[in-house]
Formats: C-alpha cells, structure tokens, sequence
C-alpha cells in the first residue's frame, strides 16, 4: 500500500520538464499515451507524483495560486548532496539546515507553486 499524491498541474508540459530536468524525477505513466497528456506519473527512488491538467477556472490571470499543500520528500542518506545539487534549479523556500524537531531540511517552490520539503532524520 502507498500514498500517491495527485495535484494540479498549471502546465503539463512545463511541469513534466521541471521535475524531470531540475529535480531529476521520471516520467512514468501518462494518459493518453499519445498526443497531449491529461495525466502523467513522476518517479525518483521511492517517490512518486501524479499531476493533472489544470483546468480553466475564475480568477485574475495575474493572480497567483496559493498551494497549501507540502510534500515531504525523505532523503535517507543524501541530504547534503541533494541541497547542493537542487538549491540553485528552483526558489529556496526554506534553505539547507538542522531544524528543532531533529531534522535536516530544505524546501524548493516548484513551477506550480507547490512546497517540496526534502528532509533526513538526524537523531
């Protein structure tokens, strides 16, 4: 059993590029399998993301997305090779370091807005 988490996509094309080329995910699965995808699994390790076109709805074009969704990303061994490879492919939410409740921890803002906590155990 796993949780597989599905989220908006504002661009499915840029988004598959963003993971796949910054942040080193694989695409896994998309539907339809040909012509413009609708939906597309991502892969790193034991990580996996589905994402889904974004569909028009109303607001101000100008208007950013707020996304209250964090995704905790565990990183078991490599934590400082994974900050010094990804901290300069995206915006630092949250830069590299040891937080109170025992983990080492970054976060990086994806291209939909979405917060991507990568963090290690440290106890």
């Amino acid at each position: 059993t796993a949780l597989v988490p599905m989220m908006l996509a504002n661009d499915i094309r840029e988004t598959m590029d963003f993971y796949c080329d910054r942040l080193g995910f694989s695409v896994t699965g998309t539907w339809p399998a040909s012509g413009e995808q609708a939906w597309f699994q991502l892969t790193s390790g034991d990580v996996k993301l589905m994402f889904f076109g974004f569909a028009p709805h109303d607001h101000d074009e100008d208007r950013e997305h707020d996304h209250p969704v964090k995704l905790p990303v565990r990183v078991p061994d490599n934590i400082d090779e994974a900050w010094e490879a990804l901290k300069d492919k995206t915006e630092v939410v949250v830069a590299h370091q040891d937080m109170e409740h025992g983990m080492r921890e970054f976060a990086l803002k994806d291209c939909n807005g979405y917060t991507l906590i990568y963090g290690k155990s440290v106890s």
